[in-house]
């Protein structure tokens, strides 16, 4: 989901959504978050796989990716491997690249290559690797409860994402931000609960979509349902802005930043589709 307008106010001004769901605030932090890939081939885009550097705060984490599939209840699934950013993680993140995309192995510097901990940039040239997205989040983590009709118990059982996403426009320096919102099951939460048990997946999954809906419901027409990962849409608005350099009619400003108004979301849109981003 992402926000069409930005207002001077909180995007979540409610407690409750219906009857069954409670929003109760959990956490707040920044991210960076850089992606790689061999330019200019794009072999891991071109497969639908990812490689990332992500910091929270001071912890710094290895990610590699896969393409999305719907699972039998139809969530979204996806291959992710998610470590510490350490030697013996990369290495292995590296392999299972290697494995899941064939044809990358000749992409590699071979005889570059070399770990470095203190520089995943400078680890990930060493590797022949260029970095082509940065954003930097900050997110304000709010946990979902149900009341279960099953369980007759409240249940936190899914996390609700507020993105403040600033993508940075690296040939130009120059930013661009917008809000995405985006709600997931809590799978961990859910597995340390006493009786969970695989077949529950089934019941949640169905809260979480009727959670969605009411929730989309609930702050129309400001919010609508928007289906590109953050790294595809930082790419089209890349893409944008090396097609016309004043977007000025497509965003708002807003405590001195630059933001996609709900145009600027319809050209993204637009853009993301015609060139099947």
């Amino acid at each position: 989901m992402i926000l069409k307008k930005v207002k001077d106010e909180k995007i979540i001004p409610v407690l409750r959504i219906g009857d069954k769901y409670q929003l109760k605030s959990n956490a707040s932090y920044n991210i960076i978050d850089k992606y790689y890939d061999f330019v200019p081939d794009m072999i891991l885009q071109k497969n639908k796989f990812s490689l990332r550097i992500r910091k929270i705060e001071e912890k710094e984490l290895i990610t590699f990716k896969g393409p999305t599939k719907e699972n039998e209840f139809g969530n979204p699934v996806r291959l992710e491997i998610e470590k510490p950013w350490l030697k013996v993680n990369f290495d292995n993140i590296i392999a299972e690249l290697e494995n899941s995309v064939p044809s990358i192995k000749p992409c590699f510097k071979k005889q570059h290559q070399q770990f470095i901990e203190s520089d995943a940039d400078k680890t990930f040239e060493n590797y022949g690797l260029t970095n082509i997205q940065k954003r930097e989040t900050f997110r304000q983590e709010i946990a979902v409860y149900v009341q279960d009709g099953i369980s007759h118990r409240e249940t936190k059982f899914a996390k609700l994402c507020i993105d403040d996403v600033e993508i940075f426009i690296l040939d130009k320096n120059d930013f661009i931000y917008y809000y995405n919102i985006e709600v997931e099951l809590d799978r961990k939460n859910l597995k340390d609960i006493a009786k969970y048990k695989p077949e529950d997946e089934k019941r949640y999954s169905y809260y979480l979509s009727e959670f969605k809906n009411k929730f989309l419901l609930e702050f129309y027409p400001d919010i609508r349902e928007w289906k590109h990962s953050k790294f595809v849409t930082g790419k089209a608005i890349i893409e944008l802005l090396k097609q016309n350099d004043n977007l000025k009619i497509k965003t708002i400003e807003y405590d001195n930043r630059t933001y996609l108004n709900q145009y600027g979301l319809i050209e993204i849109d637009k853009i993301i589709k015609e060139k099947k981003l």
